[in-house]
């Protein structure tokens, strides 16, 4: 007993990574330009990530992009939320894990809480992909309309798009610290020191 309050846990936590992998190629990397990006949100669902429009995923790093973390009052209704927020996520451009995740979720076993540290090896199997799968398509649309956005939004033209990347890349330097090396580099191969 150290005299401070006592803390009691309530409810139920899930934590979800989201990693640059293709769940239905046996989590081969997967490395490119994020086209657009679309975190969920909602109460009880939080996304920590670096991840922005335009950013290349290089192959030099580790694959995770974000942790997605929900909390409810109970198991199935985190299950639930989870479900709901990988859903509502968007990462155009590149493959990730979510529909790994989203196969866990409906698996029985993994919903009921059966599970061990062997199962996932020996027991589960990665269904394959839906054929009417619109995710794709949905993603590309998606991207192309922000795109637009982005351009009519801020009233620059193909003359200035140049300009309104390097005001942009600059603000995004700024917001985290970084000094970034302007030239053939890009994303996260910039040259990246704290002052």
């Amino acid at each position: 007993d150290f005299g401070g309050p006592v803390l009691e846990p309530r409810g139920w936590a899930i934590e979800a990574r989201i990693n640059a992998e293709d769940a239905y190629r046996n989590f081969q990397p997967s490395f490119g330009v994020v086209e657009s990006v679309i975190a969920p949100q909602g109460a009880g669902v939080r996304f920590d990530s670096m991840l922005y429009d335009g950013l290349d995923i290089p192959v030099f790093y580790d694959s995770m992009l974000g942790k997605l973390i929900v909390w409810a009052e109970d198991r199935p209704r985190a299950l639930a939320k989870l479900r709901r927020a990988l859903e509502d996520m968007l990462v155009a451009g590149i493959e990730t894990n979510i529909p790994f995740h989203l196969a866990l979720i409906d698996n029985p076993d993994f919903a009921a809480g059966r599970i061990h540290t062997g199962w996932l090896e020996g027991e589960f199997t990665m269904p394959q992909p839906p054929e009417d799968d619109p995710r794709g398509t949905t993603a590309l649309i998606a991207a192309a309309i922000a795109a637009g956005l982005s351009v009519a939004g801020n009233g620059s033209g193909p003359a200035t798009t140049r300009a309104g990347a390097q005001w942009k890349r600059a603000a995004r330097g700024n917001a985290v610290n970084m000094r970034t090396r302007h030239g053939q580099d890009r994303g996260w191969r910039r040259g990246i020191g704290f002052s």
